[in-house]
């Protein structure tokens, strides 16, 4: 468990910037973005502060 410490959350790619398309036609962007958001869920019952960066 992580306690007292800073974490940054980057989803990277967004906007006009998809990043790669997969096999079932998922962009890479919105994976990134739920998965940072998973994170960020998970850590807030931590005493954590947390920063979703997004563009």
């Amino acid at each position: 468990m992580v306690s007292g410490g800073t974490i940054i959350l980057n989803a990277g790619h967004g906007g006009y910037d998809p990043g790669a398309i997969g096999i079932s036609s998922v962009l890479e962007k919105e994976l990134n973005l739920r998965t940072a958001q998973m994170v960020k869920n998970k850590l807030q019952n931590g005493n954590v502060k947390r920063f979703m960066k997004t563009l």
